[in-house]
């Protein structure tokens, strides 16, 4: 499931429909954890940055980078099998924009 698409409409409009809160539901609740909108707020500001460097700045974040990346707010870049596994992560282009257009009345 991405929650980041073209079919994005205001809250107060989401609301209105049961399976588009639903949707909603869990954008938030993938924005609901502190170290999750640090993550966001890191990645904004200092753009692709490998898993490690991450892992040494936040701690274990596997699960908050799962959560992140299903509801299409980060993506991963992971490289083909073989050679060392570096994998990085950045943020999605719109991501933050999107999130705006969540909680703003469009015109």
């Amino acid at each position: 499931m991405t929650a980041l698409d073209d079919s994005t409409v205001p809250v107060s409009q989401l609301l209105e429909h049961d399976g588009q809160s639903q949707r909603l539901a869990v954008v938030f609740a993938a924005l609901s954890h502190p170290t999750r909108l640090r993550l966001l707020s890191w990645l904004a500001l200092r753009g692709e940055t490998r898993r490690s460097v991450l892992n040494h700045m936040f701690g274990d974040l596997s699960d908050h980078l799962k959560r992140l990346e299903t509801v299409g707010f980060v993506i991963a870049r992971r490289p083909p099998t073989g050679g060392a596994q570096v994998v990085t992560y950045r943020l999605a282009d719109g991501a933050l924009d999107h999130l705006a257009s969540l909680i703003s009345p469009r015109d």
